[in-house]
């Protein structure tokens, strides 16, 4: 058996094997089309939380490099939220090698080239079978603090500097 095929058996098995400890079906989506990364990026134990999005806020002068529409009200244009640069928690960014059809509630469903804000995972062993828990940053953009967040498979992606 090749390197390839062992690793996309153990992926296939990772994914099997959290859901069924969730009672999820364990089809196994998406995983067919499985590619390798050719390296595994280590999950940073420490947690460094971003400084606060009020920092700086009295020093807006000078800062604007774009101009802001405004509707002649005083209120900002709709879609323009005001959310943080990132979500609390942040750890990295990767961004999706193939898609991945999420069947269970706090999965997260991806498309094949999107970017997701990667977060700490609440459960270890979520974690530890391969599972990262993310936002993606298009709907991070669009929504801010209400973006919906969930699980997909660390090897479906691969890690952006």
């Amino acid at each position: 058996m090749s390197f390839k095929r062992t690793v996309k058996a153990e992926a296939t098995r990772k994914i099997t094997d959290r859901r069924a400890r969730t009672g999820e079906d364990v089809e196994q989506k998406g995983v067919e089309d499985t590619k390798v990364k050719e390296e595994m990026m280590p999950i940073p134990s420490v947690v460094i939380e971003p400084a606060s999005s009020n920092e700086g806020d009295d020093d807006r002068d000078g800062d604007i490099t774009s101009p802001t529409v405004s509707s002649g009200n005083g209120m900002t244009p709709e879609g323009q939220t005001g959310a943080p640069a990132m979500p609390p928690g942040f750890l990295y960014k990767v961004e999706a090698l193939h898609d991945f059809e999420a069947a269970n509630s706090d999965e997260l469903e991806l498309k094949k080239g999107a970017v997701v804000l990667v977060i700490p995972t609440e459960l270890a062993e979520d974690q530890d079978a391969g599972w990262l828990t993310g936002i993606k940053e298009s709907d991070w953009l669009q929504q801010g603090g209400t973006a919906p967040k969930g699980l997909f498979p660390e090897n479906f992606t691969q890690r952006l500097d």
